[in-house]
């Protein structure tokens, strides 16, 4: 998916505040048991955005499918001084050395599985737990993909790049076609970006976590707080232990 596009995806994504998203993940890890110097992975880490200041906490693991994007983190990781384990596995067949106390699925990267392959990600998921560990993860909400993002065109036109970002609603996903225009010595080259991200409900979500065996399932916003019918992201948290206390919403 990410293949040349790895080469501009930071620049076309510096305004979205990594540190802020590090510091809620770091809040939940902690408010669930998961604290400092403990073992994380974090699926879908494209550049290591969110892995980097993270690593300053945690012993992380960074994975993804893009071999490019895992290679723009390495040198990132390098350059802040960090050293940071990247792994290039497809999420939905996670195999992990070892148990680890928490896996992440950050920006996201829930949305680009199916229903199918949230069920293969959850319980590879739940196999690289250990017992008492947690799944955290974020996703574009229905009501985002379904009233922000279908159906319409979005751009971008800065001195050294643009995009034309045009998205259509294919009844449970978004296809999304992304025409990028670098500055390259006085011309622009162009680069074409397919993606699709899948719409799944909280209620989906909540009932696919519980199928692959975790318990006291929590839902909020990006202010930890209870999910409003208007938010466009949501945060799961699950548990890999017995006490299950089921939350509804």
């Amino acid at each position: 998916m990410y293949t040349d596009f790895a080469a501009v995806y930071d620049r076309l994504m510096q305004e979205v505040d990594y540190k802020a998203f590090a510091l809620v993940y770091d809040s939940i890890l902690q408010n669930h048991g998961v604290y400092h110097n403990s073992s994380i992975v974090e699926c879908a880490c494209g550049t290591g955005n969110i892995s980097i200041p993270l690593s300053e906490n945690y012993n992380l693991t960074g994975i993804d499918i893009s071999e490019e994007m895992l290679s723009r983190a390495m040198q990132k990781a390098r350059q802040a001084g960090k050293r940071i384990t990247f792994i290039r596995q497809d999420m939905q067949q996670l195999k992990l050395h070892k148990p680890t106390q928490a896996v992440l699925a950050t920006c996201d990267g829930p949305n680009y599985l199916s229903s199918l392959g949230l069920k293969h990600f959850f319980e590879a998921a739940y196999a690289g737990l250990l017992p008492n560990g947690i799944i955290c993860f974020d996703i574009s909400s229905e009501y985002k993909l379904r009233n922000t993002i279908a159906d319409n065109t979005f751009t971008l036109s800065d001195e050294d790049i643009c995009y034309i970002w045009q998205n259509k609603l294919d009844k449970d996903s978004v296809s999304m076609q992304l025409d990028i225009f670098v500055k390259n010595k006085g011309f622009y080259d162009r680069l074409i970006e397919y993606q699709q991200q899948y719409i799944h409900s909280a209620k989906n979500i909540i009932s696919a976590l519980e199928n692959a065996g975790f318990t006291n399932i929590s839902v909020f916003n990006k202010d930890l707080d209870p999910p409003k019918e208007k938010d466009e992201r949501l945060f799961f948290v699950a548990s890999k232990k017995e006490n299950y206390v089921r939350h509804t919403i």
